[in-house]
């Protein structure tokens, strides 16, 4: 018999959700490439959880995590394609390319602390990824609510999200990790704002099928 622990819950937690999570972005670019649109998603965002998923992977390796090791390497390739696709079809300002290159400088320092086994900087560079991912989040509502409509947003990747950050909020509670706690929570409450923004939005959008009425022809017959 197994003997199932709060940590072989964590464990299990990330590999259902690294496999949820790949599908949820998948969608996501595949409806960014399919319109040609990155219109209501976040440029910035996406550079965000690209460094995130890059952390995770530099993470898992430092502490030889195979479940931070799989969601970091499963995730990530899915990501920089939906990153390379907001880049080609959406507008963005300088400002943002600048926070994207800032972001890639940071995980390769990130990358340089692992190799040069100065673990104590990689613990503190990994915290401050998993805390600019509310930032992220925040940028994404941001660009939904700005928007005119839905865009290219894909609500179904959002959904994902707001189930794995539900499940790792209370799992958080249960290990007492009050800052994963924290930031967990966070992430549940901006993902459901952005999920009734969305949906507010498709009902805007949805048109009103048109009211025709029949008026009786009284002309006499000849």
């Amino acid at each position: 018999m197994f003997d199932i622990t709060l940590e072989t819950v964590g464990i299990a937690g990330i590999f259902f959700f690294t496999v949820w999570e790949l599908w949820g972005e998948y969608l996501q670019g595949k409806k960014i490439w399919k319109k040609e649109s990155g219109e209501s998603v976040s440029f910035t965002a996406y550079g965000i959880h690209n460094a995130v998923f890059a952390a995770t992977l530099i993470y898992g390796l430092t502490l030889g995590s195979i479940a931070y090791i799989v969601n970091g390497a499963f995730v990530l390739p899915v990501l920089i394609w939906i990153l390379v696709g907001l880049f080609t079809y959406k507008k963005h300002s300088k400002k943002e390319r600048i926070q994207v290159c800032l972001l890639l400088l940071a995980i390769a320092l990130m990358g340089t602390f692992a190799v040069l086994r100065q673990y104590a900087w990689v613990e503190i560079m990994a915290f401050l990824f998993l805390v600019s991912v509310v930032w992220a989040e925040l940028q994404m509502l941001w660009e939904l609510y700005r928007g005119r409509g839905t865009g290219a947003f894909e609500i179904r990747t959002n959904l994902v999200w707001l189930a794995s950050n539900s499940f790792f909020f209370l799992y958080s509670y249960a290990i007492r990790d009050w800052v994963f706690f924290t930031t967990t929570g966070s992430l549940v409450v901006i993902q459901t704002v952005i999920t009734l923004i969305y949906l507010k939005k498709r009902k805007e959008v949805i048109p009103l099928a048109p009211i025709t009425t029949t008026i009786p022809d009284d002309t006499p017959s000849p």
